[in-house]
């Protein structure tokens, strides 16, 4: 009969020798059957899981699409804004121009003005009827460039545009043959033009070459009506107009020269 000691030593054995069994480890070369065997494996992931990565992925791309589209937006938007400001500035480099031509005639006209007066006082042959017409020409000359002046002050100072066309066509009815007129027609042209309004700028600059034909601003009147008639799609009338300006001696041939080139 075996004791109770000899009992626990035989079971302990025995519990032993099933942990080895159970816990043996065979070493087996990775062969390419056994790859094959990992990747069916994968392979049998559920397939409401696999789809999870892809929907990431796809979410991540819209992010980043929309991300760009941010950014393009605002670079439109800032160049949009430069233009804007572009065309403000050419307008009032213009109108500032004709300001100064402008006063460089005022200086004029008042000294023929006083030279006239002058003349008036030292004759003795001059009738009182006579000098009373000369004071009234001088009168109105003088009402003619105030009301000239006020609305390109409009323009230029105030930068109020819609109340400086006003004033220009008011000043045109007064005085359509008035010493400013033509000047008037140009900047109505130039104002329509830089506010995009074509055909409005393409009636003002016709008109001024067909009643001033000599006028001082009649080589800048035909190239602007030139790049009118271009993006109005009108380029076989646009083209000889620049070649006669860039034909010319005028401060716009070298523009007329730069659009031919670059248009045509």
């Amino acid at each position: 009969m075996m004791t109770s000691k000899s009992l626990v030593a035989a079971a302990l054995w025995s519990a032993a020798s099933f942990v080895s069994a159970q816990v043996e480890i065979v070493d087996r070369p990775i062969t390419e059957s056994t790859v094959e065997q990992g990747e069916q494996e994968a392979s049998n992931v559920p397939a409401d899981i696999q789809p999870a990565n892809n929907v990431a992925e796809l979410f991540y791309q819209i992010q980043v699409l929309q991300q760009e589209m941010l950014e393009l937006r605002g670079q439109v938007e800032e160049q949009s804004h430069l233009i804007k400001q572009l065309k403000q500035q050419r307008l009032d480099d213009y109108v500032d121009l004709d300001r100064r031509i402008a006063a460089l005639g005022t200086g004029a006209a008042a000294a023929t003005a006083s030279s006239s007066t002058a003349s008036t006082t030292r004759s003795s042959t001059t009738s009182p009827d006579a000098a009373s017409a000369q004071a009234a020409t001088n009168a109105d000359a003088a009402s003619e460039m105030a009301h000239y002046k006020s609305a390109t002050k409009l323009i230029l100072v105030d930068k109020n545009y819609d109340a400086g066309v006003e004033r220009l066509q008011e000043h045109l009815a007064l005085y359509p043959k008035g010493r400013f007129a033509g000047n008037a027609m140009y900047w109505l042209g130039e104002v329509q033009l830089a506010k995009a309004e074509l055909p409005e700028s393409q009636q003002w600059f016709e008109r001024l070459l067909a009643e001033f034909p000599e006028h001082s601003k009649a080589n800048d009147a035909k190239y602007k009506l030139a790049t009118v008639y271009f993006q109005q799609g009108q380029a076989d009338q646009a083209k000889p107009l620049l070649d006669e300006v860039a034909a010319s001696n005028s401060s716009a041939a070298k523009l007329a020269q730069s659009y031919l080139r670059k248009n045509f």
